[in-house]
């Protein structure tokens, strides 16, 4: 993996678990 590559590979997760967490939120805010 380049070091280029890493920034993008932690923001994309990063995102992810931003998306995740919300979910929940909505999830259980909804219930």
């Amino acid at each position: 993996m380049n070091y280029e590559e890493e920034p993008k590979y932690e923001i994309f997760i990063g995102k992810l678990k931003m998306i995740l967490k919300r979910d929940h939120g909505l999830k259980s805010t909804h219930l």
